[in-house]
């Protein structure tokens, strides 16, 4: 079975559809890989497409979760991508979870 490491990957893309967001990732041994977030509510990208990633955080409560609960009042986990270089985070999706494939090529 394939474990996704998001230390040393890159986001390739991203894309929104109603009620989901697909990021495609590329890990540390170049295998790339679709991760589909569930229940998506939001999302936000700050030039994340090309960033390499160190981790990827879970958390309850962001500032933009904050945000978007008083606009929409929908609650979800805010699933943070955190650059290798600045440590800023440079994709949050709130979102109800995920799922991770690895794309045959």
């Amino acid at each position: 079975m394939d474990t996704l490491v998001f230390s040393d990957g890159t986001i390739s893309g991203v894309m929104g559809r109603p009620g989901e967001v697909v990021v495609e990732f590329v890990d540390w041994q170049e295998r790339r890989w679709s991760i589909l977030f569930r229940g998506a509510i939001a999302y936000k990208s700050i030039s994340s497409e090309g960033e390499e990633i160190s981790d990827l955080l879970e958390l309850k409560e962001t500032d933009f979760s904050k945000e978007v609960d008083m606009v929409d009042g929908d609650k979800g986990i805010s699933y943070c991508f955190i650059s290798a270089w600045s440590d800023d985070v440079v994709l949050t999706i709130i979102a109800e979870g995920y799922t991770a494939l690895v794309v045959i090529s």
